[in-house]
């Protein structure tokens, strides 16, 4: 799935990947992603 608000996408979702630029920032689980607070402040708006 690809959707604009990632975080609401992430908060659904068992495993999930972060890419900027057409380069994979981040693959792993939806709960990692989210916790990760350099990655949420970088991509999912805060």
């Amino acid at each position: 799935m690809v959707e604009q608000n990632a975080k609401k996408a992430l908060k659904i979702s068992d495993f999930g990947a972060v890419f900027s630029f057409g380069k994979k920032v981040i693959e792993d689980e939806a709960s990692r992603i989210l916790s990760d607070k350099e990655i949420s402040k970088l991509y999912l708006g805060g």
